[in-house]
């Protein structure tokens, strides 16, 4: 597991993610979870560091969006 130190919202540099999951030329790639500090979950695909293809995002209050992405 690689995490910690990145922030994924620039302008909050309180905000802290984790990542969990398959790398490929040390970027995500592949079945992954990424979890932050403000709450919010995104797990599913990711290719070249981003969100790519099906995944679930769970947000603060508990709601979920499914989908492609």
């Amino acid at each position: 597991m690689r995490g910690g130190g990145s922030t994924g919202n620039r302008n909050d540099i309180s905000m802290v993610e984790t990542y969990a999951g398959e790398w490929k030329n040390d970027k995500r790639s592949g079945y992954g979870v990424c979890e932050r500090t403000d709450g919010i979950k995104f797990e599913g695909e990711w290719f070249n560091n981003k969100k790519n293809g099906y995944g679930v995002t769970t947000f603060q209050d508990g709601s979920v969006e499914e989908g492609q992405g």
